[in-house]
């Protein structure tokens, strides 16, 4: 379950995550390491649409501006005690990214750093931690797949080890990337990872909510049911197999499929599977916490001993 709490004696904080198929926001509070959500919000802005030349497309920047602008709006709405905002891959990779920090900084006096595929890696797996029930008992994988790349941390005899790979739902639907070249992409780290024994997979970000959703038939989302769902890997392959055979129209009829998430779904989904195939791993659990629970611990000024990356 997700934790929320409504408490003023604790401090609220919000983080943005301006990635390279969304900008979304968490605003909660912080206490012990425990993240408390109070306001969750997203927008479709598809920063990484029509990336070339390793340059962002000024309409993919107006919209994300706009998107950005209107979740930090509504962040100040709460009586705050500080704010972090990140950019990922498609920020981290455009030539023109000063663009797209510029105009957030004079649209909302925001200042949004633009951090490494490994930062990325490490606030989703501190996001993880911060949301596991058991906390640090487990011995975990997580996998994030995102719009522009795709980042696995997991620790080894104490040493935690974050990667990133250029692969995304975004960027392999523009690219039209066949399975053979995302399996060979991902061959190096997963020979990193190896069978290292993990108690479980744990997956983050929209491919893998979104298949909670969708295998629980979620017409209205809900978070507490997305969060820890378990999904088997042949359900997985179900998913994949049935939505790569609908045109994009009759895709956005599925309960649980957010309509602007129809095109990219099925790259997206292609990616998890490559990666749980090549560990072996037959099930993989979802979680709602990730990269903005972690990102809020950083904006509350917890854990700051891992923040050097960032």
């Amino acid at each position: 379950m997700l934790h929320r709490r409504s408490s003023c004696a604790m401090p609220i904080c919000a983080a943005l995550d301006i990635g390279s198929n969304s900008v979304r926001l968490l605003v909660g509070q912080v206490e012990g390491g425990q993240v408390h959500p109070l306001r969750q919000s997203l927008r479709s802005t598809r920063l990484m649409a029509g990336f070339q030349g390793g340059r962002l497309v000024p309409t993919a920047i107006e919209r994300t501006i706009e998107g950005a602008r209107e979740l930090v709006a509504e962040a100040r709405t709460f009586p705050l005690a500080g704010m972090a905002a990140v950019a990922t891959s498609a920020a981290r990779e455009a030539e023109n990214a000063h663009q797209l920090l510029d105009g957030l900084r004079q649209a909302t006096g925001l200042t949004a750093k633009i951090i490494t595929g490994e930062a990325e890696a490490l606030l989703n797996y501190r996001g993880v931690r911060a949301g596991l029930k058991h906390g640090n008992a487990e011995r975990i994988l997580v996998v994030d797949v995102g719009g522009g790349s795709t980042e696995l941390s997991w620790e080894d005899h104490g040493r935690l080890n974050l990667r990133s790979i250029p692969l995304g739902a975004v960027r392999c639907t523009e690219a039209r990337t066949p399975e053979a070249a995302m399996a060979r992409a991902l061959v190096p780290v997963l020979r990193e990872v190896g069978n290292e024994g993990f108690s479980r997979v744990v997956a983050t970000g929209g491919t893998a909510t979104t298949l909670a959703a969708m295998e629980q038939g979620l017409r209205d989302y809900r978070p507490d049911r997305v969060h820890g769902f378990t999904l088997r890997r042949e359900r997985i392959h179900y998913w994949r197999d049935t939505l790569k055979a609908l045109p994009v129209e009759e895709r956005r009829k599925i309960p649980g499929l957010q309509p602007e998430r129809a095109d990219i779904i099925v790259a997206g989904i292609s990616i998890l599977l490559e990666v749980l195939q090549g560990l072996g791993a037959e099930e993989v659990t979802v979680s709602e916490a990730d990269l903005l629970w972690g990102l809020l611990l950083y904006a509350a000024g917890e854990e700051m001993d891992w923040c050097e990356l960032l």
